[in-house]
């Protein structure tokens, strides 16, 4: 295992130990404004510039076979996981503020990068795996707002406004990665070994931040609230992989196609997350953020060791 493939899990359990015991930085770097921006809002806007560079589409190969698997994963995991999410939440209840955490991780599309990591470390069709977080991602943006604007609501003390997600995602998400994207088209720059790490160092920063500012929150939270979480978000992912693997074995997929279709499908996305809760009042959006990073983490850890069970077992054969 490389450290880059452990740096962010290990970074966000950092950023939650120092915002809990140093806020003071945290929450003056939260409240910054440039221009009329948060300094969160602008990393965020990196994040994805970072993420439009790096795209690559040599490697699409559209037939039926992957239409239909597409269409499959879309439902999923746009879909289908709030409405988990939802039915989970009337099962283990949570208070009004993590319940906004959950639902929004549930409603964004896969991870940028660890669903094509996990596919690479577990000998699945890495191909597949590009394809569909490109996709998903793609068509993620304009079904965020509304699968978000429907779910949320739900629990919401105020009309969320599914317009003004949309323009927000289009200028923090969907702007910087077409500039991006056009810089190496233009430029034909190659890969910095520093975009390896900024990415995960702006989501360590940006959690740290948030965190800190909503420390008083989260002390707020019982054991048992934060055990009741943990149980939910971890109960969602491994709901999610079931899912998957159950549409897998319908569409009759391959082993190697199997694998990138069940890590990718079954993952959401943390910048995608808080970009949503940038627009929410501090008071929820900072409650909001722990059920988002816990997902996260959560799915970072136990797709690693499914990643690795696979390889092995791969190696066996």
């Amino acid at each position: 295992m490389k450290f880059s493939d452990v740096y962010l899990p290990l970074g966000l359990i950092l950023a939650f130990v120092l915002a809990f015991f140093y806020p003071s930085w945290g929450e003056y770097l939260f409240h910054i404004n440039l221009f009329g921006l948060k300094i969160n809002q602008i990393i965020i806007f990196l994040i994805f510039g970072i993420s439009g560079y790096l795209l690559k589409f040599d490697n699409f190969r559209f037939n039926s076979h992957l239409l239909i698997s597409l269409s499959g994963g879309i439902i999923i995991n746009m879909l289908c996981a709030p409405l988990l999410a939802l039915i989970l939440l009337h099962i283990i209840p949570l208070n009004a503020g993590l319940t906004i955490g959950v639902l929004t991780i549930s409603c964004v599309p896969p991870t940028m990068a660890t669903g094509i990591i996990s596919t690479t470390i577990a000998k699945g069709n890495t191909t597949w795996a590009i394809v569909f977080t490109i996709v998903l991602n793609a068509v993620g943006v304009l079904i965020v707002p509304f699968t978000f604007d429907n779910f949320v609501d739900v629990v919401a003390s105020q009309k969320i406004n599914a317009l003004a997600i949309l323009q927000s995602l289009f200028l923090l998400v969907v702007l910087p990665a077409i500039i991006g994207f056009f810089i190496k088209k233009k430029w034909g720059l190659k890969k910095h070994f520093l975009f390896t790490y900024f990415q995960p160092s702006a989501i360590i920063f940006i959690a740290f931040c948030t965190v800190a500012a909503g420390r008083n929150n989260f002390t707020k939270l019982t054991p048992s609230s934060i055990i009741l979480l943990l149980i939910t978000v971890i109960i969602l992912h491994f709901l999610l992989i079931g899912v998957c693997l159950l549409f897998s074995k319908i569409k009759k997929l391959k082993l190697e196609e199997t694998k990138a279709f069940t890590f990718v499908c079954s993952q959401k996305t943390l910048p995608l997350a808080l970009s949503i809760l940038a627009i929410l009042p501090t008071e929820i959006a900072t409650l909001a953020t722990i059920p988002c990073l816990l997902y996260h983490l959560s799915q970072v850890f136990i797709d690693s060791f499914i990643a690795y069970f696979w390889q092995k077992k791969q190696d066996q054969i």
